[in-house]
């Protein structure tokens, strides 16, 4: 009875480890850990969305993205799993903060509501433009197998580009 016991137990629990993970997508190549880290000006940049921009056609079909934490340094993931093709790609980093207020307007325009915002509320870059474009980044990443850890990233100087909306 009790080795029939461990027979069902050790079953279990090797179903439930296999049924609790996410399927990789068809075609998804091996991926190997990849961590970054960015500062600037020296400093940790945290919260900083990073992406990953293949330059081979292979790899262009996969999304490449990540976050960076308080230490300012982000494992990449591809599709939502752990680890990065191997491949040659352009990095883009963005981060944006909002500052101040926003007030809803609501109105009435032929007997439909519409919200608008308005308030003092203003949204700012805090990564330089360049950085932020897969076409203007100069910041590049080989892949390869193994464990990859090149070093930081430097941004330069933190910026703080106002983001200008047109509203028509």
């Amino acid at each position: 009875m009790k080795q029939l016991f461990i027979l069902f137990t050790c079953v279990s629990i090797l179903f439930i480890a296999g049924c609790s993970g996410k399927k990789r997508p068809d075609g998804m190549p091996p991926t190997h850990p990849t961590t970054l880290t960015f500062t600037q000006g020296g400093t940790p940049l945290e919260g900083a969305s990073i992406t990953l921009f293949a330059q081979e056609t292979a790899n262009a079909q996969w999304s490449l993205s990540g976050v960076t934490d308080s230490k300012g340094t982000v494992k990449m993931q591809t599709q939502g799993f752990d680890g990065v093709p191997e491949g040659n790609f352009k990095v883009t980093v963005t981060k944006q903060i909002t500052e101040g207020t926003a007030a809803t307007v609501e109105s009435s325009d032929l007997g439909g509501s519409r919200s608008a915002a308005s308030g003092d509320q203003k949204s700012f870059h805090l990564v330089e433009k360049k950085y932020r474009s897969a076409i203007s980044t100069d910041l590049v990443l080989e892949v390869k197998p193994g464990k990859n850890m090149p070093p930081a990233y430097d941004l330069g100087p933190a910026v703080r580009e106002e983001i200008i909306v047109h509203r028509d």
